[in-house]
């Protein structure tokens, strides 16, 4: 962490926070001052938490020395979402918090006062709570210092952009504020890839770059060989993506890859590059993660306790492949039933990407029930993708017969629902091939479909089996339904 001289060293403290994929993090942070930079070589967390720059110890003993002389606990505003997730993690007490529309505040800090949004914090409300420090997301440094200066306030800017640095950082949070303990084991809960594999990382020009940056460094800091290999965004997804990219080149580096982490936006998950690796290279470790951001790193991989949740979701996925029959109910109208065939697919993403194999974001349950056999209704009320990768105007409710849609109601949105399900020519579009349930406790709504449809207690609809087959050049035209 990095710490300008003035009040200790200055009124700043630069911080690289990220928590981040189960299968591939370690890094250490770039603590000096702008126009130098140092590089960590270090394989281990244990050589990784040691501060070896004499500016960045001094700058860490100052900070711990003014936690010290207070007689009370220190004052301190989080001004954006994940910054409020890390001091909850660390068990640090606000005297503000930002409000926001899209993501979940921790319930530690329900009563506290609010202070804006992350990008633009009211700063009458800021002053008059007198905090001792302001923790805010250095991607907006260049607008929030003047300000926090101009109150004559300490500030610390998280660098939620990058992964590299993730574990120094937390450690000396914990050691200033006397949660050393806490960021202890946030720390080492986190898995880093291993000293001398190849981890290739995958994107698109609508990819997050900042993201795709930290982690490649973060795996080149853990001793491993990072690549990383950008296209332009194809045209569409999977076998529609295929078209655009250099199937052959990409397929030989994914042969020789230890783990693939995917960040593009039109995935590449079924397409040729992607059978291909699958098929013949057996010690691979696929994470698909798609469309990712820092704040959605944080809130779906970070903040949740895997292992805990892990055990949860094991205990349901035995129960679900030991039923005979499921049935699922909304209060929003859902009420549809069917078989399970213990002979057909149940798959749990529960986190564990430490063996080779396909790996999702965790959270998931996916069921095959028997084929013919889902009969009811089931009310749409959260996400549809496509045609929207949005909450429809109003809840779309299909009637289910024999697994086949035969009645579709609601507003505008399900009349253009039905016309997307026709456009395809073909019957098998309106056929249920599997349900999938949510259990990410910090997945919202935001129209991504890979947090959409593992938000907490939702039921996520997929259709048509044949039809992966024999449409591959539309696969982006396959739905996936999220119903809450």
């Amino acid at each position: 962490m990095m710490m300008n001289i003035k009040s200790c060293i200055s009124r700043g403290i630069f911080v690289t926070v990220l928590a981040a994929a189960s299968l591939l993090l370690t890094g250490c942070v770039d603590q000096h001052p702008e126009g130098t930079k140092t590089t960590a070589q270090t394989e281990t967390v244990e050589s990784m938490l040691e501060i070896t720059d004499p500016v960045e110890k001094q700058a860490v003993e100052v900070a711990k020395a003014k936690v010290r002389s207070m007689e009370e606990s220190p004052k301190i505003v989080a001004t954006s979402p994940a910054v409020a997730d890390i001091c909850d993690k660390l068990e640090l007490d606000l005297v503000g918090v930002c409000s926001s529309s899209i993501s979940t505040i921790p319930e530690r800090y329900k009563d506290v006062t609010t202070v804006g949004t992350a990008m633009s914090p009211d700063m009458e409300i800021v002053a008059s709570l007198k905090p001792d420090w302001i923790l805010s997301p250095i991607s907006l440094q260049s607008d929030l210092e003047p300000k926090y200066e101009n109150i004559g306030v300490d500030w610390a800017f998280l660098n939620l952009r990058s992964v590299q640095g993730m574990y120094r950082s937390i450690q000396e949070l914990g050691e200033i504020f006397d949660r050393e303990e806490q960021a202890d084991k946030l720390v080492k809960e986190i898995f880093g890839v291993k000293s001398g594999e190849t981890v290739i990382i995958t994107a698109d020009d609508d990819s997050d770059a900042s993201v795709v940056e930290a982690v490649k460094n973060s795996a080149k800091n853990a001793g491993a060989h990072a690549m990383v290999i950008s296209v332009p965004t194809p045209g569409g997804v999977g076998k529609a993506a295929d078209p655009d990219l250099p199937v052959d080149a990409l397929s030989a580096a994914l042969l020789c890859a230890d783990v693939w982490i995917e960040f593009n936006h039109q995935w590449l998950l079924y397409s040729t590059p992607f059978e291909r690796a699958e098929a013949e290279n057996k010690k691979m470790r696929y994470m698909c993660l798609v469309d990712f951001n820092p704040d959605l790193m944080i809130r779906t991989i970070g903040n949740v306790e895997t292992e805990q949740l892990k055990k949860f979701m094991l205990a349901i996925t035995e129960k679900t492949k030991n039923a005979k029959n499921m049935r699922v109910t909304t209060p929003a109208g859902c009420d549809i039933s069917f078989e399970i065939d213990p002979g057909h697919y149940t798959a749990c993403d529960c986190g564990n990407a430490t063996v080779p194999g396909i790996h999702m974001l965790t959270g998931q349950i996916n069921v095959v029930p028997r084929f013919g056999s889902i009969n009811g209704v089931i009310v749409f009320d959260g996400s549809v993708t496509p045609p929207f990768g949005t909450t429809p105007d109003a809840p779309i409710r299909l009637t289910i017969e024999n697994s086949k849609i035969v009645k579709i109601e609601g507003g505008r949105d399900a009349a253009i629902f039905e016309e997307h399900l026709k456009s395809f020519e073909d019957e098998g579009m309106f056929k249920l091939a599997h349900i999938a349930y949510g259990f990410n406790p910090g997945a919202v709504l935001t129209g991504n479909i890979v947090e959409d449809e593992r938000v907490w207690g939702s039921t996520e609809w997929d259709m048509s089996v044949r039809l992966m087959h024999r449409h591959m050049d539309r696969m982006q035209n396959l739905i996936v339904m999220v119903s809450v």
